[in-house]
């Protein structure tokens, strides 16, 4: 087997106000009391929004090692918070992929993060609760 990583693919709905679409694999939401819509559906806030959202996202996808098959059809969906200093917090599955091994590089992923910036002050109660689906199949070979 090869080690792979996950591409810098992302889509996020938070607290909606217009639909935007993306298609960028690692799907996902924040902000609270909103609801993902179609697969990678996004609501774009603005540049400081996605500015931070890309950064929180290539962050996980650095530290996220899968090593397994990228074409399996497996996807775990994960929820955490951003602390106001940044911290990530409350890891926590929320849907399993059914294999425990690639449902736990996509935690310790995000756990080995640990920090980021912190959040835009504007922003900080949609990165407060986070939730993202990472799929096997938007891994890309080593």
């Amino acid at each position: 087997m090869t080690e792979s990583t996950a591409k810098p693919q992302a889509s996020v709905l938070a607290k909606p106000r217009a639909p935007a679409k993306a298609t960028n694999g690692v799907s996902g939401r924040g902000g609270r009391g909103t609801q993902a819509g179609g697969s990678g559906g996004t609501l774009v806030r603005d540049a400081v929004f996605l500015r931070y959202y890309n950064e929180m996202i290539e962050a996980i996808r650095s530290h996220w090692v899968w090593v397994g098959s990228a074409s399996a059809e497996l996807s775990v969906t994960v929820r955490f918070s951003i602390a106001p200093d940044g911290t990530i917090v409350g890891v926590k599955r929320t849907s399993s992929s059914g294999n425990p091994h690639f449902d736990q590089s996509v935690e310790n992923a995000i756990r080995s993060v640990g920090h980021l910036s912190p959040p835009p002050a504007k922003y900080r109660r949609d990165f407060a609760d986070v939730e993202l689906l990472f799929r096997a199949s938007d891994l890309t070979r080593r």
